[in-house]
């Protein structure tokens, strides 16, 4: 006789387990930072971590902290043994934090996050917006230092590239 409908305790069982898993997603986006990698926890500068290699060569990380695919960076490819010791032996490293570090990203410049950018001096050899896969970073890096050593050591020219390719 025109009565309510009753609601199946399935279905509000399913409501809450969705609403939680979209509570704790956006709460590890914005408070899960992670630690920065062991190649880029030094906080230097850009200039400094030009000068931290004879070769003039620098790896830039740009990320934010609200961002969960900078956090998963982080914690993934950057922090890879392999990506640290490739550092240690071709680059300096230096870390920017989105909406912290605006004057040192708008000299480089990229409009994203996460960004890796290979720079020689101050030119920029390569760019790359997104996360890679610590063998797909790698690879970039190496394509970078090989293009910028073929080209003479980077005697003023620079390659931009939007793909890391």
């Amino acid at each position: 006789m025109g009565g309510k409908a009753k609601t199946s305790p399935a279905l509000w069982f399913t409501f809450v387990v969705f609403d939680l898993c979209i509570v704790a997603a956006v709460l590890i986006a914005f408070f899960w930072v992670a630690p920065m990698p062991a190649g880029f926890a030094g906080g230097q500068s850009v200039a400094q971590a030009r000068a931290a290699k004879a070769s003039g060569l620098s790896v830039v990380l740009v990320t934010a902290d609200h961002c969960l695919m900078c956090q998963m960076y982080k914690r993934g490819a950057l922090a890879d043994p392999r990506v640290t010791a490739w550092i240690e032996q071709n680059a300096g490293a230096a870390s920017l934090k989105w909406g912290v570090d605006s004057e040192a990203i708008a000299a480089i410049p990229v409009e994203g996050y996460p960004a890796t950018v290979v720079m020689a001096g101050t030119s920029v050899l390569a760019t790359h917006i997104g996360a890679m896969s610590a063998e797909e970073l790698l690879e970039f890096l190496e394509g970078a230092r090989k293009r910028w050593e073929e080209a003479g050591g980077g005697q003023g020219q620079t390659e931009d590239s939007a793909t890391g390719a």
